[in-house]
């Protein structure tokens, strides 16, 4: 293994996010073997000075990618803010997480149930944003493949 990317499970309870993300970064950092480490940084666009939050990530932390976690923060993936993100983010010439699920349904506690992410609003996202890297995390069990493939046609940067 060369590399490994990391994120922060605090992201998902935490409105700091900035603090969660400069932690990440120095436990990373901390880790050194060679930068083996490589911090995803969280964003949540529905906090104020999210925009800050990212250009830290991108800037002060050199982080070259975040994670959304859309299902646990409270937004859909047809939210205009996320249209703003994936143009900044198109600026940094960063990649995209999006969380569709953290936890198998099955096992999570009725008090922390999450339902999963929605993937449809995606489609025009993407379309909207051809040379944003995004990659879908625990999507397959979530969505069903005829949704896979349309996500997919003419998206070879999207994993």
């Amino acid at each position: 293994m060369t590399q490994a990317w990391a994120g922060t499970f605090e992201a998902i309870l935490h409105n700091d996010l900035a603090s969660a993300n400069q932690r990440l970064a120095d436990e990373c950092r901390s880790a050194g073997a060679n930068n083996l480490l490589m911090p995803i940084g969280a964003i949540h666009v529905g906090l104020p000075r999210w925009e800050e939050d990212l250009k830290r990530c991108h800037e002060i932390h050199g982080m070259r990618g975040i994670r959304l976690l859309p299902g646990y923060l409270g937004y859909a993936l047809d939210d205009e803010r996320l249209r703003q993100l994936l143009e900044l983010v198109d600026d940094y010439r960063m990649l995209v997480q999006i969380a569709v699920r953290l936890e198998d349904p099955r096992t999570q506690h009725r008090l922390l149930s999450v339902k999963d992410v929605d993937l449809k609003p995606l489609l025009t996202l993407i379309a909207e944003h051809s040379q944003v890297p995004i990659l879908l995390l625990n999507a397959l069990s979530s969505s069903n493949a005829e949704l896979h493939t349309q996500l997919a046609v003419g998206r070879p940067n999207l994993l």
